[in-house]
């Protein structure tokens, strides 16, 4: 007759059969949580700036350097000034080796010709000339001042005459005839000038068209209506009839019907 173990022998064997063949599971590793970064703190900050003045760079002006005076070997005269307007005026006229001691005649003239007008000046004992010069109202032109000793000509030297004097002429056509609109500027002022109108065809005599006098400004406007030019093209002149000035200046203008 079987024997049989108690339940609770038979009950401890099964709990020994399975825990030999169940093995036994692994702990499942548990995952570190990556830590939430925190927010980058701004860092700022204030500079104060304090405005400095610029040093000021001078940059050296460069001057020309004059070249040096020459003085000619021969006779010579240099006229102060070499230049001006149709006025009257005094020139200083300074030459040097002429002779010593000598009496000058001193004559101004429109170029290459000799004129009437003459002065008197002596050298001293170098041949040293100083001398002034009454310069006549004259046209606008170049002249020559000119020295000679005993009727021998030694030196010579140009004088300028400039006029800064405009004409501007505008011509109109109406039933009396042709209206002409004459205007001058930049002359002497108080000047009496005569307007002449030259025909520009050969053997043309000049036509007067009237008088005006200049303004304290030195301008004037001047119309004239009438028949007194036929059609053509023709130069206009203003001339000074004052006996101390002398001014001239020139347009063109044509005459159409």
């Amino acid at each position: 007759m079987r024997k049989f173990a108690p339940l609770a022998a038979l009950a401890l064997g099964v709990s020994a059969c399975n825990s030999q063949s169940a093995p036994t599971p692994a702990a499942v590793p548990r995952a570190t949580p990556t830590p939430t970064p925190r927010p980058t703190a701004q860092v700022g900050f204030d500079v104060a700036v304090t405005p400095a003045a610029l040093p000021k760079v001078r940059t050296p002006i460069r001057r020309p350097t004059p070249a040096p005076a020459t003085t000619p070997r021969g006779p010579y005269i240099i006229l102060q000034p070499n230049s001006g307007p149709p006025l009257s005026a005094t020139m200083l006229i300074q030459g040097g080796h002429l002779p010593g001691s000598a009496l000058v005649e001193i004559l101004w003239s429109p170029r290459g010709h000799k004129s009437a007008l003459s002065q008197t000046a002596y050298t001293n004992a170098k041949g040293n000339l100083s001398a002034e010069l009454e310069i006549p109202a004259s046209q606008p032109g170049i002249y020559s001042v000119t020295i000679t000793i005993a009727g021998v000509r030694y030196a010579s030297a140009p004088y300028k005459v400039k006029s800064a004097a405009t004409l501007a002429v505008q011509v109109f056509s109406n039933p009396q005839g042709e209206l002409l609109s004459i205007t001058g500027k930049r002359f002497i002022s108080g000047l009496k000038l005569a307007l002449f109108a030259y025909p520009m065809v050969h053997g043309g005599t000049g036509i007067l068209l009237g008088s005006v006098h200049a303004n304290r400004g030195g301008s004037f406007h001047f119309l004239l209506t009438g028949r007194k030019l036929a059609p053509g093209q023709y130069i206009l002149q203003a001339w000074s009839v004052n006996a101390l000035s002398s001014q001239m200046a020139e347009t063109f203008f044509e005459v159409i019907i």
